[in-house]
C-alpha cells in the first residue's frame, strides 16, 4: 500500500507535467483531464480537500466547455461537493476540538489549583501527626 510520502512524490511530478502541458497549446482537453481528475483523486487520498477542489474546479470548467452535462462532468461536480462538504466538516470539527480542549484545560486547571489549596491543609504534616497517633 503506499505510503503519504508517495502520494506526495506522485503529485509532485502530475503537477508538474501538467504544468508543463499548460504552457503547450497542442494539448488535447482528454490529457489534461486525466491528469487533473488524477491529481484530485492523489489530493483527495492525501486528505487535502482543498488542494483537490481546485484541480476538480479546473476540470469542471474544461468538461464544461467539451462534454457539457455529460456523465463525466457530472461526475465531477459530485466530486466537487463531496470534497467541499468535507471541508466544512473538518472545520466544524477543528472549532468542536478547540472548543473541547480549552473546557479540559478549564477542568484540569481548577483540579489543580483545588489540589494545591487542599494540598497545603493537608499536606505531609498531618499524615505524619496520624502516624504518630497510631504509634502511641
Amino acid at each position: 500500500m503506499p505510503t503519504q510520502r508517495s502520494y506526495l512524490n506522485q503529485a509532485s511530478t502530475l503537477r508538474t507535467q501538467y504544468e508543463s502541458l499548460q504552457k503547450n497549446q497542442g494539448t488535447s482537453p482528454a490529457t489534461n483531464m486525466k491528469l487533473l481528475h488524477h491529481l484530485a483523486a492523489i489530493y483527495k487520498q492525501l486528505g487535502q480537500y482543498k488542494k483537490s477542489n481546485y484541480f476538480l474546479n479546473i476540470l469542471e470548467e474544461i468538461c464544461y466547455v467539451y462534454h457539457p452535462y455529460s456523465p463525466r462532468h457530472l461526475h465531477v461536480q459530485s466530486l466537487i461537493i463531496m470534497n467541499e462538504n468535507k471541508v466544512i466538516q473538518e472545520k466544524i470539527n477543528t472549532k468542536k476540538n478547540k472548543e473541547r480542549t480549552k473546557e479540559k484545560q478549564k477542568r484540569a486547571t481548577e483540579i489543580n489549583n483545588n489540589k494545591l489549596k487542599n494540598g497545603k491543609k493537608n499536606g505531609k504534616k498531618s499524615e505524619n501527626k496520624d502516624e504518630l497517633e497510631k504509634e502511641v
